[in-house]
């Protein structure tokens, strides 16, 4: 017989959150990987660096960062504890991809504080991403 584990619905709600601003890191990578040419070319020279071909190593950090969290919110939903380690490989996504963004936005100047705002946010969702997978764990509430 197998025993049911009330989860609350606060968790649920905040899965999906997390999955659904995934999803939409997910349409921004592929937006920046379709920039148009002529976008790029009426910006400054810091804004092309934000918003033409990133490095290799920068763009991987933004793969790994969204399709990471995405698959950790995915697998959170699924209460599977792997959850845990995709929303760390999200989170070292982050930081790779701000490692080349952060100077960037600072250079912007006034129009580039969005670059620093996104990146509290960002690492702030997915250390709550951690949180949550190892919260669930405590409480039971994953499979393994």
């Amino acid at each position: 017989m197998r025993s049911s584990v009330k989860i609350q619905g606060w968790f649920w709600a905040v899965a999906v959150i997390l999955l659904l601003w995934n999803l939409t890191g997910i349409l921004n990578f592929m937006q920046h990987l379709n920039t148009p040419e002529s976008l790029v070319q009426n910006s400054s020279e810091a804004e092309r660096k934000l918003l033409g071909i990133y490095p290799l190593w920068a763009m991987m950090g933004f793969g790994v960062a969204v399709f990471g969290g995405s698959i950790a919110a995915v697998t959170l939903l699924m209460r599977r504890k792997i959850s845990t380690f995709f929303f760390i490989a999200s989170l070292v996504g982050i930081i790779v991809q701000m490692i080349y963004t952060l100077p960037i936005g600072i250079e912007v100047g006034p129009n580039g504080y969005w670059v620093g705002i996104m990146s509290v946010l960002l690492v702030s969702l997915a250390i709550l991403g951690i949180w949550l997978s190892q919260y669930a764990v405590i409480k039971g509430w994953m499979k393994g």
